[in-house]
């Protein structure tokens, strides 16, 4: 039997524990190393045989040796399959965004191309220049105002103008709407107006009064006993009237007012009444409104007109605009009229009965209705003066 001293007993303890400490097996709840870059796996099992046959010489077990090494995946391949996966969600992502910007790009030519619209037939075409303002600006009141008429307007930027296309009985109405635009611009503040005269600068000329006459025509379809009405109105006037149901027209009465103007001002007011027989009963034709011109030699005229007869018979509001000189229709009317009275039966305008006593009675009488259609054309002309004879 060997004995050892107590020194070396000492140191031989101290060498096995560290052995023991070192070759243990990682236990589950300890954080793991990472091996270092490129490890070699087969040096590191020819370095766990050495130490293996090392500790078999010195008398210690080899099971408290052997230890799992995990091989890591190099660092590399980890990075580059990382940017793969980033890479395809990008495209992904890019592939989705072009296809809601595609139909965004589809919507919005669907809404903004031009819609098909329907053919006007027997329209026309007038072209109104905007002096005073922009043909834009005015394109876009008109269109708000205009409504659903058949009217299409379109702007033409080099010469500030509206061209307009669009049935006849619509055109007037257009025709007054740009007139007043073209007015109310030059009374406004900036826009296309004249700039102030400043201090010291000759004074704006003012525009010289003219007198304009004002002349409506009252015309009945299928009445006897008037006037025709070729002998006062031109040819194509007379014509246009067939078209709005008046194929016989009569001149019942007509009417003169004058109006003294100035040009691109105020409008002026008047009121005028006419008296007229017609189906044996007294009426009379009633005018009111205001009348203005403009430089370019025409008229807008804003007009209220009544027919009565112990009572109303027909009433309309109307608004024109023409050259000077021109002839245009207001407007059209039914009306209803009590003729002459007429008896039910006997003579003298009364009906003779039998009365509730046995007596003599008599019955109401009873009226005739007449039907017509009334017209009324209005012109304005430049009024006429004579110089006294010397």
């Amino acid at each position: 039997m060997v004995y050892f001293s107590s020194s070396t007993k000492w140191l031989w303890g101290l060498f096995t524990v560290g052995v023991l400490i070192v070759a243990r097996p990682v236990a589950a709840d300890e954080p793991k190393v990472d091996a270092p870059k490129q490890a070699d796996p087969f040096g590191a099992a020819a370095t766990r045989r050495s130490a293996a046959a090392d500790e078999g010489s010195t008398g210690i077990s080899s099971a408290f040796v052997d230890s799992t090494v995990a091989v890591e995946q190099p660092y590399e391949q980890v990075v580059i399959g990382s940017i793969r996966k980033e890479l395809d969600d990008t495209k992904a992502e890019l592939a989705k965004t072009k296809q809601l910007i595609g139909e965004v790009i589809h919507e919005y030519k669907q809404s903004s191309a031009t819609p098909d619209l329907p053919p006007l037939p027997d329209a026309e075409v007038r072209v109104f220049q905007m002096k005073n303002t922009s043909a834009d600006a005015a394109a876009d009141k008109i269109k708000l105002l205009i409504g659903t008429q058949p009217i299409r307007i379109a702007i033409d930027e080099a010469s500030n103008g509206l061209i307009v296309f669009g049935k006849a009985e619509a055109l007037p109405q257009v025709e007054q709407l740009v007139i007043k635009l073209d007015d109310l611009a030059i009374a406004g503040q900036g826009g296309f107006s004249a700039p102030p005269a400043t201090a010291g600068a000759a004074a704006t000329p003012v525009a010289p009064r003219r007198t304009l006459m004002l002349r409506v025509f009252w015309l009945a379809d299928g009445v006897e006993g008037f006037d025709s009405p070729e002998d006062y109105l031109p040819f194509p006037a007379v014509q246009s009237l067939g078209k709005l149901g008046i194929t016989h027209p009569r001149l019942v009465t007509q009417t003169f007012t004058s109006i003294s103007v100035q040009e691109n001002a105020e409008a002026v007011q008047f009121s005028t009444q006419v008296p007229a027989v017609l189906f044996d009963q007294p009426m009379r034709m009633l005018l009111s409104g205001d009348l203005s011109a403009t430089a370019d030699n025409r008229s807008l005229v804003d007009m209220h007109l009544a027919i009565e007869s112990n009572g109303p018979v027909c009433e309309m509001n109307g608004s024109l605009a023409a050259p000077i000189g021109h002839f245009m229709v207001l407007g059209t009317a039914n009306s209803v009229i009590g003729g002459s009275v007429v008896a039910e039966m006997g003579g003298g305008g009364m009906g003779m009965g039998r009365g509730r006593e046995g007596g003599m009675g008599m019955s109401a009488p009873a009226a005739k209705l007449n039907s017509t259609r009334f017209a009324f054309v209005v012109q304005v002309v430049e009024a006429e003066s004579f110089a006294p004879e010397e």
